[in-house]
């Protein structure tokens, strides 16, 4: 539906300078607040008329001084012989300096609307890589698992050289970027057994334990069930699972690293299943 206001911009203005009957401003009033257009236009004028009205003087006064050099005085001799009478000739040179400020005006505003829509941030451009999940983490262990090694035996010299790098990264607990580092690794060597493990634990210290999840159950399957990796990956799944408050998972985790001969992780998941048992039976 057309706006009955759209095209009056005279009417707008006498709204502005209050010049309208009483009843007719209030239902001017009752209109422009329930029309964007309407209420745009009132408020650039609004704008406008505050701009003039407290820097007009300045504006004016600047435009209509007297000219000094000599080629404004032959354009002063020239404006002379235009045959306008003096009140016409007085109020051009205003009146362009108002359409030049309404200009300037819009164009700021403009930009200002523009400036704003562009840093104003959407949410489907927030990438999941960089916001952890919201989680409970009232029963996760966060302690730093050391990594001893820098690599299990292998004779790729440029994937031994990587992983050393980034064991530093990751032993100065430095999460992000050993994440990123050892995502390009798994990529690159799918059976680098210690890089899939560190880079499940470290998204797990990152709070992404979805993605950390598929990673230390892809260990679980390829490495020996007695070895160290494969205790580190069950204990972080572990961990993983009370992080999404899936107590049942974690129990078979943990009841699984009880039964172990690893003592240091045999310990830890018997305090962490005490724990859980006090805490949701």
């Amino acid at each position: 539906m057309s706006c009955a206001y759209h095209d009056r911009l005279a009417h707008i203005a006498d709204y502005v300078r209050g010049e309208l009957p009483e009843s007719e401003q209030e239902n001017f009033e009752i209109h422009y607040l329930a029309c964007d257009e309407c209420l745009k236009a009132v408020r650039f004028l609004e704008k406008t008329a505050f701009t003039i009205h407290h820097y007009g003087a300045d504006i004016f006064a600047t435009a209509q001084a007297p000219a000094k050099t000599k080629w404004l005085d032959h354009l002063n001799t020239w404006w002379e012989d235009i045959p306008l009478s003096q009140q016409w000739k007085a109020a051009i040179p205003a009146f362009a300096t108002y359409v030049v400020v309404v200009c300037m005006l819009a164009l700021g505003y403009s930009w200002v609307d523009e400036n704003l829509k562009l840093s104003a941030p959407s949410l489907n451009e927030k990438s999941s890589k960089f916001m952890p999940e919201v989680l409970d983490d009232s029963l996760v262990e966060w302690q730093h698992y050391d990594w001893q090694q820098p690599v299990t035996a292998t004779d790729d010299t440029a994937l031994y050289n990587r992983l050393v790098n980034v064991r530093t990264i990751y032993q100065a607990r430095r999460y992000h970027l050993a994440a990123d580092q050892l995502a390009v690794i798994v990529q690159d060597h799918p059976q680098a057994d210690a890089a899939r493990l560190f880079l499940g634990i470290s998204q797990f210290h990152l709070r992404h334990p979805t993605a950390a999840i598929q990673n230390l159950e892809q260990v679980l399957q390829s490495s020996l069930e007695l070895s160290p990796e494969h205790s580190a990956a069950r204990w972080h799944l572990a961990q993983c699972y009370l992080l999404q408050s899936k107590f049942d998972a974690a129990r078979q985790q943990l009841t699984a690293l009880v039964k172990t001969n690893d003592a240091q992780f045999s310990a830890l998941a018997k305090a962490s299943m005490g724990k859980l048992n006090r805490q949701h039976k």
